[in-house]
């Protein structure tokens, strides 16, 4: 019994050894006759899509972004041809491309127009005459000619004035922003050839600055001449000890939040 096992054994190896070579050699035979064929790689492109207005007419511009230069003409089995389709409530329509525009690489902008009966694109819309894109749904599409693979494509909706976008968006009141009074004063009291120094802002005595909330304010201390500043002072508290005579001393309030008194004295 184990020696007619193993002669069934073999012979149903045989079979299936001649079985494999005879496959294999259809398969040569149909690829050398053109029976079979090795899948084509289908162009990659990223375009970015947008609407725009041209000479008060809306068309739609193409940006390709990154990936593979596509052709528009005839090109050799190592290029990828591909062609611009727009799909409309009336039809399918081949975009015709200018004579001019044989390929799409990368950091290029192809413009589609309607033509009155068709759709057309164009590097540069500069002395063409085009009108309004027709109104319903319109569907651009870029398409591989090589493998008829979809590598692209946009929706939008056109309007009888041309392109209309829907959109919710909310009203919004932007507040004003409150400020608050800075009021700035400094000593002596003299004025005009009197003073022995200013501050500015304002330059003018027991006068007041409004700062936006959350903003700074720089104030500039110019004493006299033969004067300086002997000390200053935010909200009654010192913040500086003064100069030496003729220094111009400056002083920020930061994020300002609150209204503050801001001071000095000359001498």
């Amino acid at each position: 019994m184990k020696r007619r096992d193993a002669g069934i054994s073999e012979l149903i190896d045989e079979f299936l050894l001649i079985g494999l070579l005879l496959a294999i050699a259809i398969i040569i035979l149909g690829i050398f006759f053109g029976f079979f064929g090795f899948l084509q790689k289908s162009a990659y492109v990223v375009p970015d899509f947008s609407l725009k207005n041209v000479s008060g007419r809306p068309v739609i511009a193409v940006f390709h972004r990154a990936g593979d230069p596509v052709y528009f003409t005839n090109t050799t089995n190592n290029s990828f041809q591909a062609g611009f389709f727009m799909d409309t409530v009336k039809g399918t329509y081949p975009v015709k491309t200018a004579p001019s525009l044989s390929s799409f690489v990368p950091g290029q902008t192809v413009y589609i127009y309607y033509t009155g009966s068709g759709f057309a694109a164009a590097t540069n819309l500069s002395g063409i005459t085009f009108s309004s894109l027709p109104s319903g749904i319109l569907n651009l599409r870029l398409v591989d000619l090589n493998t008829h693979v979809l590598i692209a494509q946009m929706n939008a909706t056109a309007g009888a004035g041309g392109i209309t976008t829907t959109a919710t968006t909310a009203a919004t009141t932007v507040p004003t922003p409150a400020s608050y009074a800075i009021s700035v004063s400094w000593t002596p009291k003299g004025v005009g050839a009197n003073a022995l120094g200013t501050i500015s802002p304002p330059g003018t005595n027991d006068a007041t600055v409004n700062v936006l909330t959350g903003t700074s304010q720089t104030f500039t201390f110019t004493p006299a001449a033969g004067s300086r500043v002997r000390f200053i002072r935010v909200d009654g508290v010192q913040v500086s000890s003064g100069g030496t005579v003729g220094q111009v001393l400056t002083y920020t309030l930061t994020n300002v939040q609150s209204a503050h008194t801001v001071s000095a004295n000359f001498g």
